[in-house]
């Protein structure tokens, strides 16, 4: 798919990006482009050395990297390199979100490396790269598919002046979650913290979403096509209060799993709580709903989408040719997906609007 996109990119002028990567990636166009509210546009996307730089490049052209693409509201787009990308190594499953307090550009991919796929962050802010991050992970794993989302959240924080005393703040939470093949195939979780304005990379871990469900234990995979598990999907609460919501295939429990998650934005009573060292970057979750996982009928798609209902409720989602299906995880095991017919006027993104209009009336 990556070649074929790269092909793509090489003759498509620059207004016309936008649709290429519309119709060779359509699962992913949400989630490699980004709005400012200043109106800037930031779109993330495969290409080679030679497409960005151009003559260049020279013997460098086929090199493989992420392209960052940012049009300022009526002016000139600029095409750079996404830092760390420009090497040996295969990157993919681009996702992007733009944090406004900052004005920080933040990139989510997957990074090859011989045995190890890990997910990697990058960081543009007032036009430079900071150092990349590598998410924490354990041993020789293969991560695939991450997704983000960024929300923001009221918290109190210790005032400067008396530490024994408290200030209100907000802060904007990056929140990361991804697919792990290692010694157990689960879906993980990171979050990213900017407070005061700056990355708190003090506090960046990653957990298991099995284990914060309390369902840990031996995962299997036997009878199951990749496809079926490993699209963990997050979003935004509909509470607006800092949380989201993830809908994953918990392995352990061999059941589709919705939880949301929060963090603690203020200190609770009892014993510990009286310094600064409150858990406010521990995840708090709590399980809404689940439901079946996805299953044979699967064997066509190339990726799986998820909508995920303010009840907790999952509905899935993937193409067919030209074909949308649509099937609810509350579903019964005998029942069919839904098909929608994709058009010119009809396209995937109409037929998505659509799909979540329904799926949050669940």
């Amino acid at each position: 798919m990556r070649n074929i996109l790269a092909r793509l990119l090489r003759f498509a002028p620059a207004p016309a990006l936008a649709a290429v990567l519309l119709l060779a990636a359509p699962a992913a166009t949400a989630a490699s482009v980004v709005l400012s509210k200043a109106g800037t546009l930031y779109e993330v996307f495969p290409a080679t050395y030679g497409q960005v730089v151009g003559e260049a490049a020279g013997p460098d052209a086929g090199v493989p990297v992420l392209a960052l693409r940012t049009t300022p509201s009526g002016g000139t787009p600029v095409v750079q390199v996404v830092d760390g990308t420009f090497d040996s190594d295969v990157e993919g499953s681009e996702s992007i979100e733009f944090e406004e307090e900052s004005q920080t550009v933040f990139l989510v991919f997957t990074k090859e490396q011989s045995l190890f796929r890990g997910v990697n962050v990058a960081l543009l802010r007032d036009g430079q790269w900071s150092a990349p991050l590598l998410l924490p992970t354990t041993g020789f794993t293969l991560a695939m598919n991450p997704k983000m989302v960024l929300t923001r959240q009221k918290y109190l924080d210790t005032a400067p002046s008396d530490p024994a005393d408290w200030t209100e703040k907000w802060r904007s939470i990056v929140s990361v979650v991804w697919w792990e093949e290692g010694a157990l195939s689960q879906a993980k979780y990171s979050a990213l913290f900017v407070e005061d304005g700056v990355l708190n990379r003090d506090v960046i871990q990653s957990y298991s979403l099995n284990d914060l469900v309390g369902a840990s234990g031996p995962t299997s995979t036997a009878g199951r096509i990749p496809v079926s598990y490993s699209f963990p999907a997050i979003q935004r609460a509909y509470s607006g209060d800092g949380g989201f919501l993830v809908s994953f295939a918990n392995l352990a429990a061999q059941k589709q799993t919705v939880a949301s998650i929060t963090f603690a934005s203020a200190p609770v009573a009892g014993p510990g709580v009286a310094g600064p060292a409150f858990s406010r970057h521990r995840p708090i979750a709590r399980t809404l709903g689940g439901g079946e996982m996805p299953g044979g009928y699967l064997a066509l798609a190339r990726f799986l989408g998820t909508v995920i209902s303010p009840a907790g409720a999952s509905t899935f989602w993937w193409l067919e040719g030209s074909t949308m299906k649509v099937l609810p995880a509350t579903a019964p095991s005998d029942a069919a997906p839904l098909s929608i017919p994709l058009r010119p006027d009809f396209p995937v993104d109409k037929a998505l609007a659509v799909v979540r209009e329904m799926a949050e009336k669940e």
